[in-house]
């Protein structure tokens, strides 16, 4: 008997620890699957192609998925899993494509700087939102900015484009989709919970009048070995977009290596050599900077010009710049204004529009993260002006911000 009363207190606390564990892990599965909505189907961007289901719509179900992304979101939380098929995608010949949030974005690093090395066209829609960490789900912030061109490990450049409006959205996803196939990158698409969520008039395009991205897979060798045999080379890359060969697995004669080791330049074999590890960064980041030709220039709104303030935007402060700038010019002011959509590389006349002007004002709701790219880049003085309320610009505020520089 005393043996069993000595039991006892053993068998309950293993059952105490059992219902404990149990009671945890359905509480870290219901945060999870909280955080989920709460992140990832409240800030995702409208881009074309996605059908709505009316009876679950929201700005999620009107998002540019991959099929991938869109089933396992529902099984995975987080970016990697999400981020992994869309790259398989790719490397099976599909466009890959998945969209994120601040937090997702740090957590598909790793599977952007994979499709970086595997030279693959990769979408990520980074719907920016307060931060850091689980910081303000649901309200807009632009500091994404240097992750999206610096937050991977090596030199892993990509292409980084912003939409200016909810209806440039879908603009901007076509610009995304002929730099991915054509250049063979990932290109990161920069936008927000102010976009997300907002809404304009937007005309509908005929299919017909859509540009045409059609992709030229590679079918057959495109070399001849030392023993006169045709052979597939997958690094042999276009002279003029530095992009190499997509061919889609299962193509006869076109086996070839893939993986995040460093590639020899041509022939993709397992390369340790530092002269061609130099070469393959540098043809990399030569291939982003070659983007910059198929680009158009920045555009300056100067109607008198006479204006010596320039007002540069990038992002959803277009709209609250463009109304800062209007009310200012119907009080007489000369104001000249610019928008940039392409983030990286920067359209080939920025240096040139920058140092026009006697002064630059740069709204951003962050910290001054393009101001100091800029800054590093042209050497000019941006004036920065700044704020991380998790609000857009209220037009009246960057007016007097304006004034002040057109006054001084």
């Amino acid at each position: 008997m005393r043996g069993t009363r000595a039991r006892w207190p053993g068998l309950l606390a293993l059952v105490g620890a059992l219902l404990g564990l149990i009671f945890a892990a359905y509480s870290t599965s219901d945060y999870a699957a909280h955080l989920d909505r709460q992140i990832h189907q409240i800030h995702c961007s409208f881009i074309p192609g996605a059908a709505v289901d009316s009876a679950d719509a929201n700005p999620c179900k009107t998002a540019l998925f991959s099929p991938y992304s869109a089933i396992f979101r529902q099984s995975y939380w987080g970016g990697v899993p999400i981020s992994l098929f869309a790259l398989g995608a790719a490397f099976g010949g599909a466009l890959g494509v998945t969209t994120t949030s601040g937090p997702g974005l740090a957590l598909k690093a790793e599977t952007i700087g994979l499709a970086v090395s595997l030279e693959l066209p990769l979408i990520v829609c980074d719907i920016q939102r307060g931060g850091p960490s689980t910081g303000l789900p649901t309200k807009t912030e632009q500091a994404d900015l240097l992750q999206a061109l610096f937050g991977r490990n090596g030199e892993s450049p990509v292409a980084v484009v912003a939409p200016q409006s909810p209806g440039d959205c879908f603009d901007i996803a076509l610009e995304a989709v002929r730099i991915a196939t054509t250049y063979r990158t990932p290109v990161i698409i920069l936008s927000d919970g102010y976009l997300a969520n907002g809404s304009e008039p937007w005309a509908i395009p005929s299919i017909a009048d859509l540009p045409g991205e059609r992709v030229a897979y590679t079918t057959k060798p495109n070399a001849i070995d030392d023993k006169g045999d045709p052979v597939f080379h997958p690094y042999l890359r276009d002279p003029e977009t530095l992009a190499r060969p997509w061919a889609v697995p299962g193509t006869a004669g076109l086996e070839h290596r893939v993986g995040g080791i460093e590639k020899a330049d041509v022939t993709g074999n397992i390369s340790y050599d530092p002269d061609n590890h130099d070469l393959m960064v540098r043809l990399r980041q030569a291939k982003i900077d070659g983007i910059a030709d198929t680009i158009p220039p920045l555009e300056v709104d100067d109607p008198s010009a006479e204006a010596k303030v320039l007002v540069l935007g990038w992002g959803s402060t277009y709209g609250p710049i463009a109304a800062a700038v209007r009310d200012l010019r119907l009080q007489g002011h000369h104001v000249a204004r610019a928008h940039l959509r392409h983030l990286n590389p920067f359209p080939a006349n920025t240096g040139e529009i920058l140092q026009a002007y006697d002064r630059v004002i740069l709204p951003e709701m962050n910290l001054g993260q393009l101001a100091l790219l800029l800054r590093a880049r042209y050497l000019v003085d941006i004036q920065s002006h700044t704020a991380v309320r998790g609000l857009p610009f209220p037009s009246s505020a960057l007016a007097e911000v304006i004034l002040k520089a057109v006054n001084a």
